[in-house]
């Protein structure tokens, strides 16, 4: 048996903190200060909500918090030489805790890739940068959209802010577009103590809802509205609005006119044609006509979403077929030429076809007539608070490896980190809903 001495087992360890310690994404194990914070830089850079969040990083994977509430007056009617209290105030406390949940990322980088490109060792810097700022993206989406009632795996380890933004006030713009009254009313819905610390509060909007803002305004006679249709962001009661892209643009709302039929991807860009998956079949009524049946085929290769919408737009009229692709947030939809009734664009279900690669589901999508009762697939919301309301956990030893595996003839680099959120107080916020998205 090989017994180490005190003296080997403590160079021993010396050697193991050494390596799990790292100074660069790239030498795996632990990651230190340095990376630490540049980390939190990445993930305070992908949106002004993460960036105004209260980020804290911990030693443990789970946190216990207190609630406090101080929920009626404090003060009383002062006794002269009074000795005692007969009527005072308690705080009441609230304890809960979370847990955080663990995500895992990685790409594998060939071998032949690797050596054949001008940067050599700075390549894999510079893919690793790429990679651990894509990570961020990732986390602040997680941060705002989890749900754990979603259908996706990455997002349903928690609920995120939207969801937990349910438990404070609600507005419900019932399918209005953005206006003074639907910022004015969600500012009436805070109670005093907060609604007072108006230069501390911030609107959380997307950019499509501050563009729809912009244009309301802009319509205004008056050098405020010259600003707002040259880009400059209007203040709502002197409340500035922070940008969140991570909230949804595409939330069912009520809306009268008539509506097209339109069916979204699930999948974002790049999508990979293979000489078996590079055929789509689609059948188009139009105005209530006969079925237009077409089978479009495509060149296998690599495409983003708007280069193959506009492939199969050039095959589909170049078969008298209408013009139906389209792209949007590197997801590729099909959508009816017209708007109302008698109008409808079909994904035919057919074997090892184009419509799994891009996250199509067989079926029609059909327009609809104006009705009361009507509804779009163009809504958001928005929400009001003060910035450090917000908080993200992340646990401070996240740690990746960077190796080169022989069988697969590839580098291959993973990371593991830890996550969770919440909100410190939902009574202390508003969130608008059901606001309805302009079509330009």
């Amino acid at each position: 048996m090989n017994i180490k001495t005190d003296k080997q087992k403590i160079t021993l360890k010396a050697k193991i903190e050494k390596a799990l310690t790292s100074s660069d994404f790239l030498n795996g194990g632990l990651h230190d200060a340095d990376r630490t914070n540049k980390f939190e830089t990445y993930i305070r850079g992908t949106s002004d909500m993460m960036a105004l969040a209260d980020i804290e990083f911990l030693s443990t994977l789970r946190a216990n918090f207190d609630q406090e509430y101080l929920g009626r007056k404090v003060l009383r009617v002062g006794v002269a030489e009074a000795t005692t209290f007969t009527d005072v105030t308690e705080p009441e406390y609230g304890k809960s805790s979370l847990t955080l949940k663990k995500f895992t990322g990685g790409y594998d980088v060939s071998w032949e890739t690797m050596v054949e490109n001008i940067e050599k060792k700075d390549y894999q810097a510079k893919l690793t940068a790429i990679f651990m700022e894509k990570c961020a993206k990732d986390l602040g989406d997680i941060a705002v959209n989890s749900d754990t009632a979603s259908g996706t795996p990455v997002l349903n380890q928690f609920d995120g802010w939207a969801k937990l933004a349910n438990g404070g006030y609600i507005v419900d713009a019932g399918g209005n577009t953005i206006s003074r009254n639907v910022f004015y009313n969600g500012y009436r819905e805070l109670p005093v103590e907060v609604a007072k610390r108006r230069s501390d509060l911030r609107w959380y909007a997307n950019t499509l809802l501050q563009t729809d803002w912009r244009e309301v305004y802009g319509d205004r006679a008056t050098m405020g509205g010259d600003s707002a249709t040259m880009g400059s962001m209007i203040s709502p009661d002197g409340i500035r609005i922070a940008t969140c892209d991570e909230f949804a643009r595409d939330l069912s709302v009520g809306y009268t006119s008539a509506t097209y039929g339109k069916q979204m991807g699930s999948l974002q860009d790049a999508f990979v044609l293979t000489t078996i998956t590079n055929a789509i079949t689609i059948t188009t009524i139009i105005d209530g006509g006969a079925p237009n049946t077409d089978t479009l085929t495509m060149t296998a290769g690599t495409y983003t979403a708007p280069e193959l919408a506009n492939a199969l737009n050039v095959a589909s009229v170049a078969v008298a077929n209408a013009a139906v692709f389209g792209a949007y947030d590197g997801k590729l939809y099909v959508q009816t030429t017209k708007s109302g009734a008698g109008q409808s664009v079909e994904v035919v279900a057919v074997a090892h076809d184009m419509y799994t690669v891009v996250g199509f589901a067989p079926g029609t999508a059909s327009g609809v007539a104006a009705s009361a009762a009507g509804t779009i697939n163009n809504g958001t919301f928005a929400i009001l608070s003060i910035p450090n309301n917000f908080k993200f956990y992340m646990h401070d030893q996240f740690r990746s490896s960077y190796e080169f595996v022989n069988r697969d003839d590839a580098y291959q680099f993973t990371t593991q980190m830890y996550g969770n959120c919440r909100i410190k107080d939902t009574s202390a916020l508003t969130k608008v809903t059901n606001i309805r998205l302009m079509n330009y």
